[in-house]
């Protein structure tokens, strides 16, 4: 049998990075988003400092400027998704609070989402199987312990999905199967599963290609651990 060896960890990717720690007397959410607002050339907002409310998202209600949003501390509900669920061009999502299935008929009105990252969502299998209507999105980064490998079967039906971070979400070896079939998966992390070395070879038997990272670090068999 051939085994899986683990080498060094690769750094993170970006989109997932930690901002610094925030400083004193930094400048409120609300000031933050305005300023960035008036400026015409802004399509990202960053908010890392305050914790963001539902009240303060009701500020991008409609908004065609903003392509990217990237909240770092938050006490969003889901109910608090609902306004960006009417902004035509967002394309990158990343918020750290526990949202749960209720949130995900928002990011299924979110049309033109591609990027989706949500580390400490609260999700179910029949959550995920609404999620996987979503006709557009490439990169899936969640984590739940309420998912099963269930969820992995409707993953696998997202035709844009090309990569896949699964975090502390309880699948094993008969999950992986789901994705046996996929043709457009290239990237999978799995952090914190009950996946062992033995259902690994078996999926990269099947997916030869697939750039595979296990708690963070990259396999030997990795075709592309050096291309990032």
């Amino acid at each position: 049998m051939l085994g899986v060896v683990l080498l060094a960890a690769c750094d993170v990717p970006s989109s997932d990075s930690r901002s610094s720690p925030s400083i004193p007397n930094q400048k409120s959410v609300i000031q933050v988003i305005n300023e960035t607002l008036r400026n015409p050339a802004a399509t990202t907002l960053h908010l890392d400092g305050p914790r963001v409310t539902d009240q303060d998202l009701l500020l991008l209600t409609d908004n065609r400027q903003i392509t990217s949003i990237l909240i770092e501390n938050s006490d969003i509900t889901d109910k608090g998704l609902s306004p960006l669920s009417s902004m035509p061009n967002l394309i990158q999502l990343r918020i750290r609070s526990p949202l749960t299935d209720l949130a995900i008929t928002s990011i299924i009105n979110m049309k033109s989402l591609q990027f989706l990252n949500l580390p400490q969502a609260d999700f179910t299998d029949e959550g995920i199987q609404s999620l996987s209507d979503h006709p557009n999105i490439q990169l899936l980064r969640i984590g739940g312990r309420r998912l099963s490998n269930k969820s992995l079967e409707f993953i696998a039906t997202m035709s844009s999905l090309s990569f896949l971070h699964l975090i502390n979400v309880p699948i094993d070896d008969q999950g992986l199967a789901a994705f046996y079939g996929t043709q457009n998966l290239q990237s999978l992390y799995l952090d914190d599963t009950d996946v062992t070395d033995a259902g690994l070879v078996k999926l990269l038997e099947r997916l030869p290609n697939l750039h595979l990272h296990i708690n963070q670090n990259h396999i030997d068999r990795d075709p592309n651990k050096h291309t990032h």
